[in-house]
């Protein structure tokens, strides 16, 4: 049975078109980053340590962020985000000292955090009757197309490192007008002194599980996905748009995903994407020998792993109370952070090791483990 559905606040679809707008930005650090590095003549293997650093950052900052959301407030804990990124970008301009780009990237991911949390929240926060997962769907997917257009604008800005860390840097600082016009519709709420991290985990081991294999993918592919498609012989254009795809399936898809996961159990739903997410990594390596079948792929792979992420941000807002929903959030981006620190590092070793199908190794071997784990649970139901 399923409520009635209601009316989604003006503030949410504000917050919704920002967010999309704030990972345009990622969208083109996704391809800025490894190929700046790449430049440097770096190992895949560095190339994943360094990279990770801006994930990993998540896990350092989590016991803090409830305090510093709190303290700030929804609003102004996203006026930081957003100019914190801006600035780093703008400092990685002519940066090429390894150590510099590791504290920057490390800053990064803690504005990047602060911002990501604190929309998170703000949607989890509103009453939403019978759409959540909808929105929450929608909430991800928009996310989707701002990373999808990212690597599309690079097209444009050509092999200009100064112009594409400046767009970069232009593009989040654009996602934060939209905000200004919300201030005073800003959810209020009490955070813990400390996040209840054990509490929330404990009591969501399958949603934090699932972020955490999530993670691995969300995480590592993109982050080698253009070297992976410039190893295979396609041109740097050719290769960044298979990011796009991703992306955009995430986009076109994840709707349809949550809609379905508002009529089915959401671990169902949850089970089912990475299913496909486990087909869509083995037929990789076949696709990307044609370059149409490889976009088709990787929009299919896009759309299931939004089912991963949609399904769980949903699933929290049903599992806890308000008052723990800035802990849930925190766990859950800690778990998907703690996955892509650990898929970005073994992606970048496995490359290393066995070429350009250690990408695939990882990505399969980790969603073997998520079927381990689920069926387990089910047999203990």
């Amino acid at each position: 049975m399923t409520n009635k559905p209601g009316k989604v606040p003006f503030s949410i679809i504000v917050v919704i078109l920002a967010a999309a707008m704030a990972e345009v930005c990622a969208g083109i650090n996704a391809v800025l980053f490894p190929v700046t590095l790449e430049s440097f003549e770096l190992s895949n293997s560095l190339i994943g340590v360094i990279l990770s650093v801006e994930v990993a950052s998540v896990v350092v900052l989590s016991p803090y962020i409830s305090q510093i959301i709190g303290r700030l407030g929804l609003f102004w804990a996203t006026i930081l985000g957003t100019i914190g990124r801006a600035v780093i970008l703008m400092l990685l301009i002519e940066t090429d000292n390894l150590l510099a780009w590791v504290v920057l990237l490390f800053l990064f991911g803690v504005f990047s955090t602060i911002l990501a949390i604190a929309f998170q929240t703000w949607v989890n926060f509103a009453r939403l009757p019978g759409v959540r997962g909808f929105v929450v769907s929608i909430f991800s997917a928009s996310q989707a197309i701002g990373i999808a257009l990212g690597p599309v604008i690079l097209q444009f800005i050509g092999d200009s490192r100064s112009l594409a860390f400046t767009t970069s840097a232009a593009v989040t600082l654009i996602a934060m007008i939209p905000i200004l016009f919300i201030k005073g519709e800003a959810p209020r709420f009490e955070a813990n002194d400390k996040p209840r991290l054990g509490f929330v985990i404990k009591n969501g081991k399958y949603v934090m599980f699932s972020a955490v294999v999530g993670g691995i993918t969300f995480y590592g592919l993109p982050s080698f996905l253009t070297i992976y498609g410039m190893d295979a012989g396609l041109s740097l254009e050719q290769s960044s748009l298979l990011i796009t795809m991703f992306m955009l399936g995430g986009l076109i898809l994840g709707p349809a995903i949550g809609y379905f996961s508002d009529k089915f159990e959401r671990t169902q739903v949850i089970l089912l994407s990475f299913l496909i997410s486990l087909l869509c990594s083995v037929f990789l390596p076949i696709s990307i020998l044609e370059i149409i079948a490889a976009y088709v792929l990787l929009f299919v792979w896009g759309g299931a792993m939004e089912g991963v992420s949609s399904g769980g941000m949903t699933m929290l807002a049903e599992i806890y109370r308000k008052e723990d929903q800035v802990s849930a959030n925190i766990a859950y981006s800690l778990m998907d952070a703690l996955g892509g620190t650990i898929g970005v590092i073994l992606i970048g070793l496995a490359m290393d090791w066995h070429g350009s199908e250690g990408l695939v190794y990882v990505i399969v071997g980790s969603a073997l483990l998520y079927f381990n784990f689920a069926l387990t649970q089910y047999k203990v139901e």
